[in-house]
């Protein structure tokens, strides 16, 4: 969430899609907070990029915003981390087997690629390259 003090009454996202977990993350910090998105101007205002919405805030056309580290520093806007996510790569089982996926796996496992991710901020190269099955990456599904 990229938050800078300023004069606008309004918040902006980047949700281009109701769908999106921005949408789930925004609704959950609202209700924990007893907060009506109703009476939050900009509340349904969005923009598609990360970037885009840095620069709203930025421009002081809005108070805070959802979104990620990167654009925010950018930017040179205060952010408040509120949540992490993890992203993966999915395949079927057997693909694990063809070259050109285990090349794509080692050069996410290297050292270097995790290095890279490691630079940027909000993000961590610890677990690139690491192969799960969806039981081992969530544990808390049943099945």
């Amino acid at each position: 969430m990229a938050w800078k003090t300023s004069r606008a009454p309004a918040c902006v996202s980047s949700i281009a899609n109701p769908a999106q977990a921005h949408v789930f993350c925004w609704s959950v910090f609202l209700r924990k907070a007893h907060i009506n998105s109703a009476h939050i101007n900009g509340y349904t205002h969005s923009e598609f990029t990360h970037a885009a919405v840095a620069a709203y805030v930025a421009s002081g056309m809005a108070d805070v915003g959802m979104g990620v580290e990167t654009p925010s520093r950018r930017f040179n806007l205060d952010f408040v981390p509120l949540a992490s996510e993890r992203y993966f790569l999915l395949c079927d089982k057997d693909s694990l087997h063809s070259e050109r996926l285990r090349l794509a796996l080692d050069i996410l496992a290297s050292a270097e690629f995790r290095a890279a991710v490691d630079e940027l901020p909000g993000y961590s190269g610890q677990q690139c390259g690491v192969v799960q099955t969806l039981q081992e990456a969530f544990p808390q599904l049943k099945r």
